[in-house]
């Protein structure tokens, strides 16, 4: 074993004894292996399942832990409980019902720890932990890859860890991107001023790493995120001003010209026909309408592009608006956007479940950054602002990635779910105090305007011997 084996090895042997005892210690770990991948790192530990091992240590510590909180149904879990049923139903009618099965028990360990982080993680103290596990288990491959990008002047590709969800350069750069709105607004209500520094620091490193990665969908999310964190930051505008060209300035002549050609593409007629990797995205695009048309309430299953270089590429030609003979081969391609992946996947109306679960948690973090909460409750503004800003930028940049199912989305929805449960519990405790400041107030106004007795005005009744008033 490698050095890096022993260190991970001795995290998980005191993690594993803590995760029993104490259940959100568990869903920390769970998402700390799930999201930044350590043991993809390593030389031999990942034939260890440390994830499955903590998955199945966590889920019966929570049944048994006496701290756990009900799940705080939102419109938005209950969509992904409706997927949880949905999508057994579209594998079980996919084009091939193996693959689909099998990688449907991947997708429901997703869902589950979405339901389970919402009974464990609850408090500010366990919140604030959670996002600062979740921004540094991505946060790791931001301070990184900007690092890498400054010392190799951005002529080298930044890449996640392999063989996880975040292993391409367009997935680690969409990830990089959600991190500078999360790490940033995280850092306004952080005390602690180095890890606030830290926090900053990783939202800027993890800026230039997401440029380092060549993603353009990346770089368009990045465009998103800045314009918002920029209107939060709207009574600086003048140095805003002031900055943001210089930024863009230097960010053009730091970054080397086979970058900027790549980004160019973007922006001409010409770029964007003669660029393979757009038309072949939009090949498979007309791939995926074509199936969802017909098969409206079904789809072709997960990993039926895929699948389909194997098995059956005609069947996947047949679908296709046009077909091209590309410099790398023809073959059946994934459909390189959250929204077509979904479509192809399942059909139109999990594609209409998909996007109203993207506005309704965008839309409910919205309420609750502007939500009235006292002084002590202002972390939960900050941190659904941060989030909010994130989910947006996903929208963008998932228009060109296929992670639909991708474990942080979801845990992002689980997040909205538990901050909404933080926002009305702080309401309903400022109502009930202010419910009891106005009972004090009468009763104590009551008890000082009681007039005392008058003995001049109290009417003696004097009765005779037949008790007649007299």
């Amino acid at each position: 074993m490698g050095i890096r084996d022993l260190v991970i090895l001795a995290i998980m042997i005191t993690l594993i004894p803590m995760s029993l005892t104490r259940a959100w210690v568990g869903v920390l770990t769970y998402t700390w292996l799930s999201y930044m991948n350590p043991h993809r790192m390593s030389w031999n530990i990942e034939r260890f399942h440390l994830a499955l091992i903590i998955a199945i240590v966590t889920i019966l510590s929570i049944f048994a832990a006496k701290d756990r909180k009900s799940i705080p149904w939102t419109r938005e879990l209950v969509i992904v409980a409706i997927f949880v049923v949905y999508f057994a139903i579209t594998s079980a009618f996919a084009w091939y019902p193996d693959v689909a099965f099998n990688y449907y028990q991947e997708v429901i360990k997703t869902f589950l720890f979405t339901f389970l982080t919402t009974m464990m993680i609850y408090g500010q103290e366990r919140i604030r932990v959670f996002t600062l596990v979740i921004i540094g288990s991505f946060g790791f491959y931001g301070v990184k890859g900007g690092i890498f990008t400054i010392l190799t002047a951005g002529n080298n590709t930044v890449w996640g860890p392999p063989g996880s969800f975040i292993g391409g350069n367009n997935e680690i750069g969409l990830v990089l991107m959600m991190m500078v709105p999360l790490a940033t607004m995280v850092a306004r209500t952080e005390e602690n001023k180095w890890v606030q520094r830290i926090l900053y620091a990783t939202a800027i490193l993890s800026a230039i790493a997401a440029m380092g990665t060549y993603s353009r969908g990346a770089l368009l999310g990045l465009f998103v995120v800045c314009s918002f964190l920029f209107w939060q930051y709207r009574k600086y505008i003048i140095v805003v001003i002031l900055i943001a060209p210089i930024v863009f300035l230097g960010a053009k002549n730091f970054m080397p010209q086979k970058w900027l050609e790549r980004q160019q593409t973007m922006t001409s007629e010409e770029g964007v026909k003669g660029d393979e990797s757009f038309m072949q995205r939009v090949q498979a695009w007309g791939v995926a309408f074509n199936v969802a048309k017909e098969r409206p309430f079904l789809g072709a299953g997960f990993l039926y592009d895929s699948e389909s270089v194997i098995r059956n590429p005609q069947r996947w030609f047949d679908h296709a608006f046009f077909i091209r003979e590309w410099s790398k081969g023809n073959r059946p391609r994934p459909a390189h956007s959250v929204y077509f992946q979904i479509m192809g996947d399942h059909g139109f109306l999990v594609l209409f479940l998909f996007i109203l679960l993207l506005l309704s948690t965008y839309f409910r973090l919205g309420k609750i950054s502007k939500a009235n909460l006292p002084s002590e409750g202002e972390y939960i503004k900050n941190y659904a602002k941060g989030t909010q800003i994130a989910i947006a930028g996903f929208c963008v940049s998932g228009t060109f990635l296929s992670l639909a199912y991708f474990d942080f989305l979801y845990g992002l929805v689980a997040f909205a779910a538990i901050l909404q449960r933080e926002s009305d519990e702080w309401q309903n405790q400022a109502i009930t105090t202010a419910n009891d400041k106005k009972i004090g107030k009468k009763i104590s106004i009551a008890s000082t305007h009681k007039k005392p007795i008058d003995p001049r005005v109290v009417k003696i009744r004097k009765l005779d011997r037949n008790n007649n008033k007299l």
